[in-house]
């Protein structure tokens, strides 16, 4: 019987439910053996993205003002939260694996690097702000993203982690999807 670790979350045991994904009973935690990749497709989505940015930049200016602060967005797309970031005076810097949303970035005149979070990092910080909107979901090892995170920031800096709500619809039509053993589940 192959022991599986404990739940980064809570301590507790995660169990398997499929030969890809794993689950901690106590606290709700999910996790997959899969092998991290740059995502999938942004298409249709610009305008609800663009006003989520908003909504995060809000939150974030309510806590102190963007203008001067350097933010770091990890696997940023095509770059719409450093856009507007930067339209409110934030210092901005992306990272992110798909080199077609580096290009498209780039060509708007925002600042990325192409790779992964940390290891392809140009600038290794310290940051006022970093941020992963629909990303840290998707990381491998977020324990160790987190100890990057605090060794990235500087002292009093913000961690801002978006994350999809297991409530809202995508969700459950992939928990169905699973359920069913349907393929992309």
């Amino acid at each position: 019987m192959t022991s599986t670790p404990p739940c980064p979350a809570c301590g507790e045991p995660l169990h398997q439910r499929k030969h890809w994904l794993f689950g901690c009973d106590s606290c709700g935690f999910l996790s997959s053996n899969l092998e991290p990749g740059p995502g999938t497709g942004l298409e249709g989505l610009e305008d609800l993205r663009r006003a989520n940015c908003e909504v995060i930049l809000d939150r974030i200016e309510r806590i102190q003002s963007l203008s001067g602060l350097t933010l770091l967005d990890v696997g940023c797309a095509k770059g719409w939260f450093l856009d507007a970031a930067r339209q409110r005076g934030a210092l901005v810097q992306g990272i992110e694996p798909q080199e077609p949303h580096v290009a498209d970035a780039r060509a708007a005149g925002l600042s990325l690097d192409q790779g992964f979070f940390p290891q392809d990092l140009q600038n290794a910080g310290p940051y006022d702000i970093i941020a992963f909107n629909d990303v840290f979901e998707h990381l491998p090892a977020p324990e160790q993203a987190i100890s990057d995170v605090e060794r990235l920031l500087k002292p009093g800096g913000l961690a801002v982690i978006n994350l999809p709500s297991s409530t809202g619809i995508l969700y459950r039509i992939a928990t169905l999807m699973a359920a069913l053993d349907m393929p992309g589940s």
